[in-house]
């Protein structure tokens, strides 16, 4: 059934699995650092997103060209719904290089190493001690 189908639509099974197979294969490493591993996840997320997004453009030029010659309210309510896929994969993308910023700005604003240092003598440490005590 699936090749009369692409036969259909002059899609190529195997082009469309590779892509599909692609965009859900995923390396999974262990985390070196929880910096790394953030920037990590960041790269694959914006990379399927990317992918997703450019895979939905042609798909979106494609069906409009079935709907405008077919004339069938149901292939432009498929459309539609390719379209708010695409544009919430937008969206997305760019909620996720504002929450990396975000991160990135935690980190910068983090302390790096703080050294706390006392200069006194001996006899102003002891004064030091005995009102601590009372």
């Amino acid at each position: 059934m699936d090749d009369k189908i692409a036969k259909t639509f002059g899609l190529n099974i195997k082009d469309v699995t590779e892509q599909t197979s692609r965009l859900i294969t995923t390396s999974i490493n262990g985390p070196i650092d929880n910096r790394q591993a953030v920037l990590s996840d960041f790269e694959k997320a914006r990379t399927n997103l990317l992918e997703i997004i450019a895979i939905g453009q042609e798909a979106i030029a494609e069906f409009s060209l079935i709907c405008s010659q077919a004339q069938n309210d149901k292939y432009y309510m498929a459309l539609s719904s390719m379209m708010k896929t695409v544009s919430d994969s937008n969206k997305q993308l760019l909620e996720l290089q504002e929450k990396i910023r975000e991160i990135e700005n935690l980190a910068k604003n983090e302390p790096k190493h703080v050294t706390n240092q006392v200069i006194m003598t001996t006899a102003d440490f002891q004064k030091y001690l005995k009102k601590g005590r009372e």
